[in-house]
């Protein structure tokens, strides 16, 4: 009898090898097909120029995500001739948050077409086995200083759509945000006591400061395809908080 119930235990053991054998060949043919029939990516030609800040894994993930905006604005995306713009690139570590913070343009000459990388990392997250301690963004481009191509009306993951976002409730959610206005003068763009009103808080306070202001926060609105003379507009000096 005992040794019928050694043989059982045996039978039992080499049952539950073959079913884990059985459930790692599925894992695999999964992750190969996953592989083969996974997203397209448009490659960034000189990316591997920064590979001491972008890591293999994370450039893959910024050229799939890059193939998936292109192809919000073009119907036959190409899947390579990308380049990072020489003299864009940009790494800051923040001590305080232990995040490094990367950004770049990509232009796409064939399609002539131009796009916004961003991408964070949290040394203290990664450190401790955390995989989702990064994140990568393409945008599309905002600042009319950056732009070297004829306006394309470009779409991204953000982009505002007409058939299904409220423009009030769309601008809510996108602030507060700030925008550079010249030399060290910035807006920070606030919501004010109904949904339609704008706080433009300043620092630029004389009357051509308050109209430069205004008119910069309603480009960024009108970038958005959203139309600016839905919003009014008050402006507040900075330095009024500040003597409080």
């Amino acid at each position: 009898m005992f040794n019928n119930i050694k043989n059982f235990i045996k039978s039992e053991k080499k049952l539950v090898i073959i079913a884990i054998i059985f459930l790692v060949l599925v894992a695999i043919i999964i992750t190969i097909i996953g592989f083969n029939t996974g997203g397209k990516s448009l490659k960034i030609n000189n990316l591997s120029d920064y590979k001491n800040n972008i890591p293999n894994d994370i450039a893959l993930d910024i050229q799939s995500s890059l193939y998936n905006v292109v192809k919000k604005n073009t119907a036959n995306p190409p899947t390579s001739g990308a380049m990072v713009r020489e003299g864009s690139f940009l790494a800051e570590y923040d001590s305080y948050s232990k995040t490094t913070y990367i950004s770049f343009l990509v232009d796409i000459k064939k399609i002539q077409q131009s796009y916004l990388v961003q991408y964070e990392k949290d040394s203290e997250k990664i450190l401790s086995g955390n995989v989702s301690s990064t994140s990568v963004v393409v945008s599309c481009i905002y600042e009319p200083e950056d732009i070297i191509y004829k306006d394309f009306k470009c779409k991204d993951e953000f982009s505002y759509n007409p058939d299904e976002d409220n423009p009030y409730q769309y601008i809510g959610n996108a602030i507060p945000f700030s925008l550079h206005l010249e030399s060290d003068y910035y807006i920070t763009i606030t919501p004010g006591e109904t949904e339609s009103d704008l706080v433009l808080n300043i620092d630029k306070c004389d009357t051509s400061g308050e109209k430069q202001s205004i008119q910069k926060v309603k480009e960024w609105i009108e970038s958005l395809y959203i139309n600016p003379d839905l919003f009014t507009y008050h402006t507040v000096c900075k330095t009024e908080f500040s003597n409080d």
